[in-house]
């Protein structure tokens, strides 16, 4: 399976001796479970957004420290890009920064938190269960560090979890 990889940020450079940037991240991670994936890179932060959807079997999206709401280029280009995938039925991951990306472009409403940073753990309970939830649990508990939130869904995506509280600095 070959996974497209958008990445919205790089990891800091103090970090990514140790651990890589998103890409060796991301790779490493997903290849422990399996071995045979392969992965192409896209620099949605330097303006290179794919031209292909189907260049790939399956596309997830980076965190990053920029917001959707930011006014920069490549986020509208990328959101143009999210909503030609969500009309071709196309599998997409949004992981932080690119869930966010996902509601935006979807018709969802993202806003910056009236509480600032939440940083720390995020407990979530399940609301409703899919097929794909194996094992089962009833609880997520996520590691956060954001100050964007997406407060309305876009119509049509359905929601299953939701926070039961979440930390701020």
């Amino acid at each position: 399976m070959r996974i497209g990889l958008l990445q919205c940020d790089d990891v800091a450079p103090e970090l990514r001796e140790a651990h890589g940037n998103y890409p060796e991240m991301f790779a490493a991670l997903f290849r422990q479970v399996e071995p045979t994936l392969e992965f192409q890179v896209w620099r949605c932060l330097d303006g290179e957004i794919p031209d292909d959807i189907d260049a790939v079997d399956a596309w997830m999206t980076t965190g990053s420290k920029y917001g959707v709401n930011d006014g920069l280029p490549w986020v509208d280009e990328l959101c143009d890009f999210v909503r030609e995938l969500w009309r071709a039925g196309k599998p997409l991951v949004g992981i932080c920064f690119g869930h966010q990306l996902m509601a935006k472009a979807l018709g969802g409403e993202v806003v910056k938190s009236e509480r600032g940073w939440g940083v720390g753990m995020s407990f979530n309970r399940v609301t409703a269960r899919a097929a794909w939830m194996e094992p089962w649990q009833p609880g997520i508990d996520l590691l956060v560090s954001h100050q964007d939130q997406v407060e309305i869904l876009p119509p049509r995506l359905p929601s299953w979890a939701a926070a039961t509280s979440a930390p701020t600095i």
